[in-house]
């Protein structure tokens, strides 16, 4: 079964406040839409604009990668934008097929 790693760019404290608003997720809206296709695929989400991958896990684990787009700016020179911009350019070095809604997809490989 394919496994697919949903790269999520959306801090967790604006998740939450999207919560309270009933807005899903990025991760709950994409891993609806890919398991429309294949219910057997396996979505796995981490949060690249809080954290990095778990300790164990490689990106070489995972069939694909998909980036769902971020509310935050690829200019703006936070940590949270640079670590969504540092995992586009490990999830592109691991060879790994890459699928983004946002700017990060678009850095020179």
């Amino acid at each position: 079964m394919p496994n697919i790693l949903i790269a999520e760019g959306t801090p967790a404290l604006w998740q939450t406040e999207h919560a309270g608003f009933a807005i899903p997720s990025n991760f709950s809206l994409f891993a609806a839409a890919v398991q429309l296709h294949d219910p057997g695929i396996r979505c796995t989400l981490i949060n690249i604009a809080d954290g990095a991958l778990p300790s164990g896990t490689a990106l070489s684990d995972f069939d694909g990668v998909m980036i769902p787009g971020s509310p935050l700016h690829i200019y703006d020179p936070t940590p949270a934008v640079a670590r969504q911009i540092d995992f586009a350019r490990a999830a592109f070095a691991a060879r790994v097929p890459v699928w983004g809604a946002a700017g990060v997809c678009s850095l020179p490989q």
